[in-house]
């Protein structure tokens, strides 16, 4: 948007002042024209906690497009098969008969054969192979419980080491990782966040250092994501 900016003040009142006063004001050999922005920006979205409903909003939107842009390819696709299955029907050639048909059945049943070979020996293949992605699953589940407990044998409560990975508990089942992503990725350092496979109130945040992850935590620890909620983060064990 060339020739355009958008300023953002923390309250609507500051926004009016400044809007009243560089209305129409010569700025090198132009006048400016200030008006208040149809939406609210993120910025004050962030402060203010709205952020996530903004997000979800835009998650849906992008979601209706890329459904209606894979209908229409799905509906093309049918449209382009049925006229190559016409235009099949249109020009085959009239049924064989005779030794040609013979030798043509003969070839069909060696093909058969093979490929019925080929996925026998794929299901052989697939039952050797251990299913990793279970493993993993499995090791991260069962690890959860460390991370949750943070009260020792003597119960007192003992500060996590710090680590390059934050942990979060208690998360909303609306929050998605996308809602998440928007507030860490301010900070430097910020690598993914990492969802608990059948646990949605659980969450991982990674940085590239511990430093970085220190200070992301310090920042957005208690942070408020709605009225009566509230970001708990401490460091992942290992």
């Amino acid at each position: 948007m060339r020739g355009q900016a958008f300023v953002v003040f923390r309250d609507v009142s500051s926004a009016t002042i400044a809007k009243r006063q560089l209305d129409g004001f010569m700025f090198y050999g132009k006048q400016m024209t200030v008006n208040y922005a149809k939406n609210k920006s993120d910025a004050i979205a962030k402060l203010d906690g709205s952020i996530f409903e903004q997000l979800e909003q835009r998650k849906k939107k992008l979601l209706n497009k890329k459904v209606a842009a894979e209908r229409m390819q799905l509906d093309q696709a049918d449209a382009d098969s049925s006229e190559e299955l016409d235009a099949q029907a249109i020009h085959s050639p009239a049924q064989q008969t005779g030794p040609a048909a013979e030798e043509q059945e003969s070839d069909s049943a060696e093909e058969l054969e093979q490929d019925e070979g080929t996925s026998s020996t794929r299901r052989k293949l697939s039952l050797e192979q251990p299913n990793e992605p279970a493993q993993a699953t499995k090791k991260l589940k069962t690890g959860l419980s460390d991370q949750i407990q943070t009260t020792s044998s003597d119960g007192v409560e003992h500060e996590p080491i710090p680590t390059y990975t934050l942990f979060m508990q208690n998360l909303p089942e609306s929050v998605s990782n996308e809602m998440i992503s928007a507030l860490f990725e301010q900070y430097p350092g910020f690598k993914e966040v990492r969802r608990v496979p059948g646990n949605p109130h659980l969450a991982f945040v990674d940085y590239d250092t511990v430093h970085q992850a220190s200070h992301a935590r310090d920042v957005l620890n208690h942070f408020k994501i709605s009225s009566t909620i509230s970001l708990d983060i401490t460091f992942a064990k290992f």
